[in-house]
């Protein structure tokens, strides 16, 4: 790298080629070319010419600029690169990005911009047309320029300073596209492949190969500089050195269908098919002679088959069957998912939508686009939050009514093993069936009442009995047997005689039950000798087998084993999801020496287990063991086997976890970059560390009360593992599920006075919120920054004051108590301008400058939805009543009505004139009033949108406006300084309330309707009688406080103390909201902080 500096004949002269270790402090100079022979370049100012090029005024400015700014160099492309030099061409132009991100302060000269008129300085509202417009913002090379710098100021051809990058933000926003948080300096590795080069594809470059050269550094890849390979070839290179690099995020398709994804259904078939030893031809195939299949197949208004059957009967492996012959044909596409109610990933309606839809889009990935049209602004959230149902509905229905859809075929399993929205999805698949002639369905499940209930809705249906096709299941369980008995003669050498006499029995027996089959042949199998009275062992039926398996179980000579099978038993019943190998054995009471698979086989065939997890071998299984053996798996109750799973979790986590579990190396790791190690240090603690309270709050109540004393069990793991239990739930992405468990902790607990338990769970719970943000980025920020900035009187911070790294201590002091706020709920990234709860307080709405209403969940503190719409800052959000809608007022003049679940915008309501400063809802929820800087209220129908009055009487714009608790009338604060009292049915000015000395902000009525607040800026709150309009009490606040239920908090994209080794930066200090501040400054190792509130914190690092 040259460098630009001046020289004793008031010019410019090149300083030799500097390496990065000895490149001093310089500005950098942005702008566009003009010709070639205009351009002053490397060979000019070597000779001492170009003094008469025009593009000399440019340099003479980046160097005035620079040394007013105190900065002895400078550098300026058209002249510090050598571009008749290939290898120095190449290399500059691989380092231009880090370049301009090192520059000490990059000067953008606008050629094209001119402020000064007739000798006079024009405000924006004059240049800031010309400023939209320049040619600077649409050249390729300006993209970099514009992201990489650090500092970056703009000027007009006349040298007037024109704003920089910060205050210009949203201009450069509307004209670039480029997001808000990009210009912040958030590191362009957050943003996706796609965004990135979406901000690049209207630019213009003069080289055709420069439109992807001048790319490297947005994507932080370099590559030889081929000029003359054109720019498909450029771009193929670019593609190639963009996926090969780790930091570059997935497309938005990538990682949307990656945060969709919560099983393969083909896996789970294989593993189905697995499980149950193979799928066999002959065992389905009679279902295509079936006269209801073949309806069903051939008739294009039958679109919907139910295949129905008691337990064993084999419906799972029959769908198994129709699944493989329907693929083979390749006439539907094909969509199908296999419910299993033991296993929490495939258990609920939710899962079972995201699984098809994953399916489909797998299919026929040019249906994503109804996915990312929902995805785009909640992200993962969208598939997990309280309203991934009506979204994850909504988006299959609009792919089902796709006209670019393929004839498809839908098909679910076992829906009575579905276990959370079982009604929600039967009137899916009712209302489903009736959306396209291209799409058909084909579900399974027991005979249940509530299914047929919901099934027979539908005209399109068709019913396959397996009962009523007794003799066709019979035939296939025949050959079934025969199979079956072939295989046990070959791998136990049986005499014909034995064979016989084992397909005879089974013949007799069977009843048409797939299942009783497999479980007797799998005893069998287990058995070292057969005798014909073995078979006496086995009764009929499904239920008198599963009695004969248990008491075989109970009767062991082994009487250890024995306790060991029913130890094992209870935990897997009791167990909020499968269980691995692993963490089964750390819950149980048994020698490590004992191997956990063989005690497995000996669990009368209730049990498998497959890929090191453990599995009931049928829903049957479980059903069993939980209402019929009760009493022998749970001879103390089932509470007990709760507080011994509790036990056992507190004592292998105590054993396991420690600081840094995972090695990561320092505070600022990253969550996105941890990796899983081989072999894992989880392996056995994961189901203990998301479940032990769950078992506490399942336990037996008398046992608990010694749990939750003072200095008990839970109180010591608390007092020396919270900490590495966080940073555990971090590691394992889980931190809203901690949130919650302390919530339910807490809830559980005694609050007595004095217990000391219940003090260090509310602590903790506070320490948690407070600090969410930071743990969820980066685990190991919860014994840096989350401890470094807890109140002194925290007893987390005092119980685990030796964590605090010795490389940083404060100069200042924090607070000493924990403040009023429990968190703060970050995303927003402009001015947050108002807040409400929901009427059950379990959300929050937020309105903002950036345009969006979030909508926030009270106890994790979780984004639940963004409603986008508004072309113009939010400055109003209020609920409905019953919490189902949310309505904003927004500067666009317009007022929205949304959908609290489906996000979706119901009504936008016009008739101002200007901004909309509030909106209310009245008690009963069928009007909304708004008030504006048009200096009117507007009251609106909710359900047709329709404004039914507009209130007129005040001299300047509305501030605020609430409704009596009645719903008749409406107060307002103006500008005006006066609160107005409305009739709501007339539209009548009651009453005009003058005291106020300044402006009204807020108003608010008392819970009775008798009184009046108002807030206003004379600092003052005025309490006023709504039947005489006398003020009857003025109470002083000096601070400025208001009476309103919004507050505003700035939000910033990046809130992290970052160092730089070499080329990389690492964040290594997240700053908690309360200490982000408006200005630095660093001086030998101390960090000085300025907050807006004047305040100053000091921060030392060794």
């Amino acid at each position: 790298m040259r460098l630009l500096e001046c020289d004793n004949a008031d010019g410019y002269r090149l300083t030799k080629a500097l390496l990065d270790n000895n490149i001093p402090p310089y500005a950098i100079l942005s702008h566009t070319w003009g010709s070639d022979e205009q351009e002053v370049n490397f060979e000019d100012i070597n000779s001492g010419n170009g003094k008469a090029k025009t593009g000399y005024e440019k340099l003479q400015f980046c160097g005035k600029q620079a040394a007013c700014d105190n900065i002895d160099y400078f550098w300026v492309d058209t002249c510090c690169i050598k571009k008749t030099s290939d290898p120095e061409l190449s290399e500059s132009l691989n380092s231009m990005f880090r370049w301009y991100k090192k520059a000490r302060k990059c000067y953008v000269y606008l050629s094209d911009v001119e402020v000064v008129q007739n000798g006079v300085e024009q405000p924006q509202s004059v240049w800031e047309g010309r400023f939209r417009a320049s040619r600077w913002f649409t050249r390729g090379w300006t993209l970099q320029e514009l992201l990489a710098p650090i500092s970056i100021e703009f000027f007009s051809r006349d040298c007037c300073r024109l704003g920089d990058r910060e205050s210009l933000k949203l201009i450069i926003h509307e004209i670039t596209g480029i997001a808000i948080e990009a210009l912040q300096g958030v590191p362009l590795s957050e943003f996706n492949v796609d965004d990135r080069m979406k901000w690049a594809k209207n630019r213009i470059s003069t080289r055709e190969e420069d439109a992807a050269y001048s790319l490297l550094g947005i994507f932080g890849v370099s590559m030889p500089v081929i000029y003359g390979e054109g720019k498909d070839k450029a771009f193929r290179r670019l593609n190639r050195e963009i996926e090969s690099n780790p930091d570059n995020p997935p497309s938005p398709d990538k990682r949307c269908l990656t945060d969709l994804f919560t099983t393969d259904p083909r896996k789970d078939k294989q593993r189905i098919e697995e499980l149950k030893g193979g799928l066999l031809l002959k065992v389905y195939e009679w279902i295509f002679k079936n006269a209801e299949y073949q309806q069903w197949y051939n008739d294009q208004s039958n679109r919907l088959l139910w295949v129905r059957g008691d337990p064993g009967k084999g419906k799972t492996m029959l769908l198994c069957g129709i699944i493989d012959e329907i693929q083979a044909s390749n006439n539907y596409t094909l969509a199908y998912f296999f419910c299993q109610s033991n296993i929490d990933t495939i258990n609920s309606a939710i899962s079972v939508l995201r699984g098809l839809i994953y399916m489909l889009l797998d299919e026929q990935p040019s249906l994503i686009r109804h996915l990312q049209n929902e995805y785009e602004v909640p992200g993962k959230q969208l598939f997990e939050g309280i309203n991934a149902w009506v979204a994850l509905s909504n988006i299959l229905k609009n792919i089902l009514h796709d006209e670019n859809l393929k004839p498809t075929i839908l098909i679910i399993d076992a829906l009575d093993e579905c276990q959370k929205e079982l009604p929600q999805l039967l009137r899916l698949i009712v209302s489903g069936s009736s959306i396209s002639s291209r799409v058909k369905w084909l579900v399974s499940s027991r005979n249940w009442p509530e299914i047929e209930e919901q099934l027979q809705q539908t005209e399109q249906e068709t019913r396959l009995s397996l009962e009523l096709n007794a003799e066709s299941v019979s035939a296939a369980v025949r050959w079934y047997i025969r199979e079956k008995v072939k295989y046990l003669a070959r791998t136990k050498n049986y005499t014909t005689e034995t064979k016989d006499a084992i397909e005879r029995y089974l013949l007799e027996h069977a009843n048409g039950t797939f299942l009783w089959v497999a479980l007797v042949c799998q005893n069998l199998e287990k058995a070292r000798l057969f005798t014909d009275s073995k078979l006496q062992d086995y009764p009929s039926e499904l239920d008198p087998l599963y009695n004969r398996m248990m008491e075989q179980i109970v009767g062991m000579e082994d009487t250890e084993a024995a306790q060991l099978c029913l130890q094992i038993l209870a935990i897997v019943v009791i167990a909020y999801r499968p269980l691995t190998l692993d963490e089964l054995m750390s819950l149980m009471e048994m020698n490590n020496e004992i191997p956990l698979e063989e005690i497995i086989q000996l669990c009368g065939s209730f049990l498998v287990s497959r890929n090191r997890s453990v599995f009931f071998v049928h829903q049957s299984a479980q059903d069993f063991l939980s209402k019929k053996v009760a009493g022998t798996i749970f001879p103390d109750g089932i509470g007990k086997v709760h507080n011994k799973v509790l036990l056992n979790s507190i004592t292998v986590m105590s054993k396991t976890l420690k600081h840094d579990i995972y090695g990561l190396g320092y505070p600022g790791f990253p969550i996105d970059k941890v990796k899983q190690p081989d072999p894992d240090v989880l392996a056995s603690i994961r189901y203990s560390c998301i479940y032990w309270i769950n078992h506490l709050r399942d336990g037996d109540p008398e046992q608990n009360r010694e749990h939750i004393q003072d200095n008990g069990n839970i109180y010591e793991f608390l007092k020396n593992h919270l900490l590495h239990w966080l940073e555990v739930m971090s590691l394992m992405e889980k931190t809203s599920e901690s949130i919650n468990a302390i919530s339910s902790l807490e809830s559980y607990v005694p609050a007595n006075k004095g217990s000391e338990l219940y003090t260090l769970i509310h602590d903790a719970k506070r320490f948690v919120l407070y600090n969410r943000i930071g743990i969820e980025q980066a685990p190991l920020q919860i014994y840096c920054s989350a401890l470094f900035f807890a109140p002194e009187n925290s007893i987390i911070r005092k119980t685990f004051q030796k964590c605090i790294p010795s490389w940083i201590y404060k100069i200042s002091r924090t607070r000493s108590n924990w403040s009023a706020a429990l968190q703060t709920l970050e995303g927003h990234s402009d001015w947050v301008n108002s807040v409400a709860f929901s009427p059950d307080g379990t959300k929050v709405a937020s309105g903002s400058y950036d345009r969006t209403i979030r909508l926030w969940d009270t106890i994790t503190g979780e984004s639940l939805q963004t409603l986008e719409g508004h072309s113009h800052w939010v400055n109003s959000v209020a609920f409905s009543p019953d919490g189902t809608k949310v309505a904003s007022g927004s500067g666009d003049q317009t007022i929205r009505l949304w959908d609290t679940i489906t996000g979706e915008s119901l009504q936008t309501l016009e008739g101002h004139t200007h901004w909309v400063n509030s909106v209310a809802f009245s008690p009963d929820g069928t009007k909304v009033a708004s008030g504006s800087g048009d200096q009117t209220i507007r009251l609106w129908d909710t359900i047709t949108g329709e404004s039914l009055q507009t209130l007129e009487g005040h001299t300047g714009g509305v501030n605020s406006v609430a409704f009596s608790p009645d719903g008749t009338k409406v107060a307002s604060g103006s500008y005006d300084r006066t609160i107005r009292l409305w009739d709501t049915i007339t539209g009548e000015s009651l009453q005009t309330l003058e005291g106020h000395t300044h402006w009204v902000n807020s108003v608010a009525f008392s819970p009775d309707g008798t009184k009046v607040a108002s807030g206003s800026g004379d600092q003052t709150i005025r309490l006023w009688d709504t039947i005489t309009g006398e003020s009857l009490q003025t109470l002083e606040v000096h601070s400025g406080l208001e009476v309103s239920s919004a507050f505003e908090q700035y939000f910033k994209s990046n809130h992290w103390i970052a160092e730089r080794l070499d080329e990389e930066v690492r964040n290594i200090f997240w700053l908690p909201p309360d200490y982000r501040p408006t200005s630095t400054y660093f001086c030998n190792g101390v960090i000085v902080m300025a907050f807006s509130t004047g305040g100053i914190f000091l921060l030392k690092f060794e």
